[in-house]
């Protein structure tokens, strides 16, 4: 049995400006899930990827990650929000705004200082390959397509074995859409 990342219970997001963005929402997403989440603009699409990340609080029902509220005052203990800050990451619409190294090497062994160098340097050649950057480690990152600046983001969002990464732009190099008929 996989476990559970975020469950939510009839929650709510109501903005005091623009009123309800979520209304009475029920889901799990379990490990190893791809969660698509498909809708008109203004549908709350991206107020529930911030939910996931812990940036809008519910102003009804209960949100749980892992199994345990994820709540102001649980994010505000230092331990539990450096264990969720680690294990989920959400990745910025405009790529380039949470990109800042000069390669996409650099960019993707951000993270990844604090391992061996050897160990550093395999899990940058790694993810370049599965997300088909590989032939650009040493480009810098300024000159690669937009394509290839949203797939490096999303190494960056990964390079850290996180269980969860949310984006309202699906990594264009690794997916393929597919609808049935």
């Amino acid at each position: 049995m996989s476990e559970t990342l975020f469950s939510l219970e009839n929650v709510s997001v109501d903005y005091p400006d623009s009123g309800l963005a979520l209304d009475r929402l029920d889901l799990a997403i379990e490990a190893g899930d791809r969660v698509v989440l498909l809708g008109t603009n203004g549908c709350g699409k991206t107020t529930l990827l911030k939910l996931l990340d812990g940036l809008v609080a519910p102003s009804s029902g209960v949100l749980r990650f892992a199994g345990e509220p994820l709540d102001a005052a649980r994010l505000a203990r230092p331990e539990f929000a450096r264990d969720f800050r680690r294990r989920v990451a959400l990745m910025f619409q405009h790529p380039e705004a949470m990109l800042f190294n000069p390669t996409v090497a650099a960019e993707i062994g951000f993270g990844l200082r604090h391992l061996p160098e050897a160990e550093a340097r395999e899990r940058v050649r790694y993810w370049a390959d599965f997300m088909r950057l590989d032939t650009r480690l040493m480009r810098r990152r300024r000159s690669c397509p937009a394509a290839r600046n949203s797939a490096c983001a999303w190494r960056a969002c990964w390079r850290s074995n996180r269980k969860c990464c949310c984006s309202t732009n699906p990594p264009r190099t690794s997916t393929r859409a597919r609808s049935a008929g």
